[in-house]
């Protein structure tokens, strides 16, 4: 579950905005792009990385560590630390500088719940709805409002 740090794993299964599966930089880089602010680094699990360079072109990255299964296949620290150095001075002097994300006009957001009865209360959100027993949807054009609605249902 890409949202496992900063979203209760034990409830959600999911969470699919505009048809993509979005994980904690999704919603993150979209906050940013919310003010304006470009993201010129990041560091964290492979995927992730992976992830933010299909979205934000010439994003520096350092994967500190690759998930395989239940377990993860972690770098050393000292590896991890110099590169992290290096690639983040890297992106700091590159002559050309990021751009923030361009939102999107729109956003269809599908918070899929292992139960029933979770997807039943956040439905309660205004402009949520309950899809199936345990899918809940909400639109919106407003990215803001987008993260209300994150803060009280995931």
């Amino acid at each position: 579950n890409p949202t496992s740090h900063t979203m209760v794993s034990s409830r959600i299964a999911s969470l699919h905005v505009n048809g993509a599966l979005w994980g904690e930089f999704e919603v993150g880089v979209h906050a940013a792009a919310l003010r304006g602010v470009p993201v010129w680094f990041l560091s964290g699990d492979a995927a992730t990385c992976a992830c933010a360079q299909a979205l934000v072109p010439g994003v520096s990255t350092v994967a500190t560590k690759e998930g395989v299964g239940y377990s993860v296949l972690s770098r050393t620290p000292e590896a991890v630390l110099a590169e992290i150095e290096a690639r983040t001075l890297e992106a700091l002097t590159r002559p050309e500088k990021p751009t923030a994300l361009v939102l999107p006009d729109h956003f269809s957001v599908e918070v899929a719940y292992l139960h029933h009865y979770d997807a039943k209360n956040a439905a309660h959100y205004p402009g949520a709805r309950l899809h199936t027993p345990c899918v809940v949807r909400f639109e919106s054009d407003d990215y803001a409002e987008v993260l209300r609605f994150f803060h009280f249902v995931i």
